[in-house]
């Protein structure tokens, strides 16, 4: 044999065997990407609740039409909008098969790949005006899946300036990259987008320098533990029916440890300045944690609260007996909730509201939930800043300069004679003339302010007081 023959049968092998694995990779590939689409449609459905329809919101796969080398596939995503009317997004994915596809080497990525992913919008009626805006790809994805199920992915949004109608669009772009572990369970985010300006005839919603953070792994009791952060640097709406807002430095934290469908939860949000109709209200914190919440649960019943009707929600309805029956099953697991603090502040003092509430699984004594069968114990700590009030009550007036003090003067004897009143049933304590709460419950009795008595007498105090 001569030597160039036995070269070319050598490279023959070798492109017979790579094809052999990249065609096994694909089928793989395939069996993966399957998995993925139906986990995700399953997900939606235990967060939204099992009322939740699949016309709401699913993806699927329309087309995968697998090669040796790579792959061509067709995605739709459906949903209906807030009137109801159908969407349907097309993606398509140029996926490439391991264990070396040409765009990851293009790319720089030399380690073996179960497939690295090229998406993009299919032009439709509905996105047009976007991709029109965009000059081009509105959208572009790229994801790199490794052999053990981690991966890559980047998104990026191209910018959007457009209008339709009496509404205009102008969107800055955004970027989001994700490294993902786990079945997309654990692994890192980050992205944001610098300006969102939408207007129209009655107003306009700005927002600017929006940044995001994530991060998700399971330690080794096999807890997931995440935490997100996001950050935004204004808010603003204006021209609608309601006062003009403006949130500045607004920041929200959220940390979780979730074992099964138990979930331990830690939210906070931080708005370093609220304005409104041109006053400033100062700024305003909130934190809200939770424990032994099963998350399965929770979202059925966020989904049973979104679609029900308020006015078909009145005791004895069919829709206040599922709520009901719902809040029961939430309940026994015993979860814990806290409000600690909410706090507002502006350049004259502080007021704060500190609540810790310990549910119980009262379902067998087949009591109602106004009967308290459920809380186990409670204490709530309020305390209402009167300098601070009386800013709030002359802002609110249209005080300015003279005038300013005359609305203070007037609020600071409203403050007083409800304050007075209240102070004389019991219910509030005076603390160098702020109002001071102090509640608890536990076993069936309320301690009001160093004072126990059983619920009956807190409640008449209550309506005496409000009467």
């Amino acid at each position: 044999m001569k030597k160039s023959t036995a070269v070319v049968a050598v490279v023959a092998a070798l492109v017979l065997a790579y094809g052999g694995a990249s065609w096994y990779i694909g089928k793989q590939a395939q069996t993966k990407v399957t998995q993925a689409v139906e986990e995700a449609n399953q997900k939606l459905i235990t967060v939204l609740g099992p009322d939740f329809s699949g016309e709401d919101l699913k993806i699927s796969i329309l087309e995968y039409q697998r090669g040796i080398f790579s792959s061509d596939v067709k995605y739709s995503l459906q949903l209906r909008d807030a009137d109801g009317e159908a969407i349907e997004l097309l993606l398509q994915d140029d996926l490439q098969h391991g264990p070396f596809p040409w765009g990851a080497l293009a790319s720089g990525t030399l380690k073996p790949l179960l497939a690295y992913s090229q998406s993009k919008l299919i032009p439709t009626e509905t996105l047009k005006p976007w991709f029109d805006s965009a000059k081009g790809e509105p959208m572009r994805v790229r994801t790199s899946i490794g052999l053990g199920g981690e991966g890559v992915s980047d998104w990026r949004f191209a910018p959007v300036d457009l209008a339709k109608d009496d509404v205009r669009i102008s969107f800055s772009g955004a970027d989001l990259n994700m490294n993902f572990a786990g079945n997309w369970e654990e692994g890192t985010a980050d992205g944001g987008f610098a300006l969102l300006d939408i207007k129209d005839d009655t107003g306009q919603l700005l927002i600017r320098d929006v940044v995001l953070e994530s991060n998700a792994k399971r330690n080794d009791e096999n807890v997931l533990q995440s935490e997100s952060k996001a950050s935004v640097g204004l808010v603003q709406v204006s021209g609608s029916e309601l006062a003009d807002v403006e949130l500045g430095k607004l920041e929200v934290a959220l940390s979780s440890e979730q074992q099964g469908d138990i979930i331990d939860g830690d939210l906070r949000y931080t708005f370093g300045s609220v304005k409104a109709s041109g006053m400033d209200l100062g700024t305003i914190g909130l934190r809200v944690s939770a424990t032994g919440l099963d998350a399965k649960v929770l979202g059925e019943l966020a989904a049973l609260l979104e679609q029900s009707d308020p006015e078909e929600v009145g005791m004895g309805t069919e829709a206040s007996g599922a709520l009901a029956a719902k809040f029961v099953e939430l309940f026994k697991t015993a979860p814990s909730i806290s409000i600690d603090p909410l706090s507002w502040r502006n350049d004259k003092g502080e007021s704060r509201l500190i609540l810790n509430v310990d549910l119980k699984d009262g379902s067998a004594q087949e009591a109602e939930i106004a009967e308290l069968a459920y809380l186990d114990k409670a204490n709530l700590d309020v305390m209402i800043s009167r300098d601070m009030f009386l800013r709030l009550f002359s802002q609110a007036q249209g005080g300015e300069g003279g005038d300013a003090e005359a609305m203070e003067s007037f609020g600071g004897m409203l403050f007083d004679q409800y304050t007075a009143r209240l102070h004389g049933a019991g219910l509030v304590a005076q603390e160098s003339g702020d109002i001071a709460i102090k509640i608890s419950y536990t076993d069936g009795n309320i301690d009001l302010n160093g004072q126990t008595m059983p619920v009956e007498e807190f409640i008449q105090r209550a309506m005496m007081a409000a009467m």
